[in-house]
């Protein structure tokens, strides 16, 4: 970690300046009746919102064994799988009524909306066909620019998207990745 940014290698991840906005989009999405499978857990901010909670599941999938071992010191109440989130069987998805994916700053000359649909639109494609029919995926769009015909384009099922533009005041001011500020989608598979 430099300055406030988690990198992996080269590439930044995550910055510690995105607390308020993930805990804003948490708070909105997840419920303590819901059973959550988060897909990542970078400096452990959404999982510390989810963990807050206190939803029925929450488990944590984490490629990297060092932030699976970070994410079982600092959150007491989730089930952290050491694997990639691709990895798993759809019987865990089944279990599942809300994923929460958020989509990180990777290498990439794609800016903006392409950048974002770049990396939203494999795994929303993937996590959509896992799921039952009424559980919901929520991405935080960086580029600020995806909408509800997008996701239904790279949907290959009925959804019903929300797209919710986040307030100026939570962006994160100077990550590269929220120069156009950001948008929350919340997609429901029908």
């Amino acid at each position: 970690m430099k300055n406030d940014i988690l990198y992996a290698g080269e590439e930044p991840l995550v910055a510690l300046s995105e607390k308020e906005l993930q805990e804003f989009f948490i708070k909105r999405f997840i419920r303590k009746s819901d059973k959550v499978l988060e897909i990542g857990y970078g400096l452990g901010l959404s999982a510390k919102a989810i963990a807050d909670i206190k939803p029925k599941v929450h488990v944590i999938v984490e490629l990297n064994r060092e932030l699976c071992e970070r994410a079982e010191n600092e959150i007491s109440n989730a089930e952290i799988v050491n694997d990639n989130w691709k990895n798993l069987e759809v019987s865990l998805f089944k279990k599942i009524d809300k994923v929460v994916y958020e989509v990180g700053p990777e290498k990439s000359n794609l800016e903006g909306k392409d950048f974002a649909l770049a990396h939203v639109k494999p795994a929303v494609e993937v996590i959509l066909k896992k799921i039952n029919v009424g559980a919901s995926v929520g991405v935080i769009d960086p580029s600020g620019e995806l909408s509800d015909y997008d996701i239904k384009r790279i949907a290959k099922c009925d959804v019903f998207v929300n797209v919710v533009k986040c307030p100026d005041d939570l962006v994160p001011k100077g990550l590269p990745w929220f120069e156009n500020g950001c948008n929350f989608l919340y997609i429901e598979k029908l």
